[in-house]
């Protein structure tokens, strides 16, 4: 199931509401069946964070209103499914990770940590490239549309955990590793679920994994 969960997950568009609830609606069935509670439990907490929301928020997709038979019934049941993600859209380890980066502009000495393509959503590769090469906030604002300006100020905005300056620099970086982590196992769930297994991988496919393994394990070692 441990990699089960993530080749699923990345058959769906995560990055909005009705691609998490497809990707919920394929799972939450086999997960459900997994008689051990415990391993239930760890299951769910995957899926989570593979979809990038809360268990709390995960939950709340996966309870079922009583609903009417037919078609009628079933639009109901599943625009009310989608509603727990509609409410939150956002992917907390990479708005905390940019969230750091706008309150304390200077951890972007940093920045070789971080690439745009640990970032799910799309507005927040584009703040994350923008806030690189912006020598301030004021000016990076002048090239924003509305849209990416409302989105920062929603990221200015979040609430940090009571946090100096000097501690944030450990704070960001691990956050950077999450996401690197994550960027991984994602590249290496797409890499093995598209080979066929009667079929040996060439050498260049067996270098790739090989050295996509060894990040991984270099990654993991930095966040012991």
């Amino acid at each position: 199931m441990e990699f089960y969960i993530p080749a699923i997950v990345s058959r769906y568009e995560i990055a909005t509401p009705e691609g998490k609830q497809d990707a919920v609606t394929a799972l939450s069935s086999a997960i459900s069946s997994t008689s051990n509670a415990f391993e239930q439990d760890k299951y769910f907490n995957l899926l989570a964070d593979q979809l990038g929301v809360s268990r709390t928020l995960l939950e709340a997709s996966i309870k079922r209103p009583k609903s009417t038979r037919g078609p009628i019934g079933q639009n109901r049941r599943r625009q009310q499914e989608e509603t727990a993600f509609l409410t939150d859209r956002r992917d907390y380890l990479e708005d905390y990770a940019l969230a750091l980066l706008i309150r304390y502009p200077d951890l972007k000495r940093h920045e070789g940590k971080l690439d745009k393509e640990y970032f799910h959503r799309t507005e927040n590769r584009e703040l994350f490239t923008e806030l690189l090469s912006s020598p301030t906030i004021e000016e990076m604002r002048q090239r924003l549309d509305d849209t990416l300006n409302e989105h920062l100020d929603g990221l200015s905005q979040l609430e940090l955990s009571p946090i100096e300056p000097w501690p944030a620099d450990e704070a960001f970086c691990q956050a950077a590793e999450r996401l690197q982590q994550r960027h991984l196992k994602e590249r290496q769930v797409i890499m093995l679920s598209t080979d066929d297994v009667a079929v040996p991988p060439t050498k260049d496919k067996e270098e790739d994994i090989l050295l996509l393994n060894a990040g991984l394990k270099n990654s993991y070692g930095r966040s012991d």
